[in-house]
């Protein structure tokens, strides 16, 4: 149970990769965090988006709201590469929309479903984590690391994210 001293922080896509490492590192290293690990199967991510716009994001939000009263920072970590990876006969639009589901606006509702929470802290922090992809300068110039990744729909996405964490930056 974490004391009204905590530092109270949800992550989501925190079962693996950079999601899990920041969830482990916070949770490891700084005592006075509460971590919330929130996952999905990223192979399903159409059911992941109606599960975030369904009952049990909002359910999320009433038992932190219960819990803690507040949260402190957000982190929003879930993202996919929808490019190569969705079932045979998926349209180019349906992967595409696929990744902006579940990388921009799975973010979007998240952090709306929590705003409300983290206004009731001190210090509120929204981290969107995006991706060096999601860079336009990058895309356009045939000399940066990542200029052989294609991956367009993915990129767009990112793009759109940056956009995103702007928008909230601002608020």
């Amino acid at each position: 149970m974490a004391s009204l001293n905590s530092t109270i922080v949800p992550i989501t896509g925190a079962n693996q990769g950079l999601g899990f490492a920041v969830a482990k590192k916070l949770a490891t290293d700084h005592p006075g965090y509460h971590v919330l690990m929130g996952y999905r199967d990223a192979t399903k991510g159409e059911e992941a988006i109606a599960k975030l716009k369904s009952r049990g994001l909002t359910r999320a939000a009433e038992q932190a709201s219960a819990q803690f009263g507040r949260l402190d920072v957000l982190i929003n970590n879930a993202g996919v590469i929808s490019e190569g990876r969705s079932p045979e006969g998926t349209s180019l639009c349906q992967t595409w929309q696929t990744g902006f589901d579940i990388n921009t606006m799975a973010h979007v509702i998240t952090t709306e479903a929590f705003v409300p929470l983290l206004e009731k802290a001190a210090l509120p922090l929204v981290v969107f984590v995006s991706s060096a992809l999601g860079s336009c300068t990058g895309r356009l110039d045939p000399n940066d690391q990542f200029a052989a990744f294609r991956f367009p729909a993915y990129r767009s996405t990112k793009v759109a994210l940056n956009m995103v964490a702007c928008h909230y930056a601002n608020l």
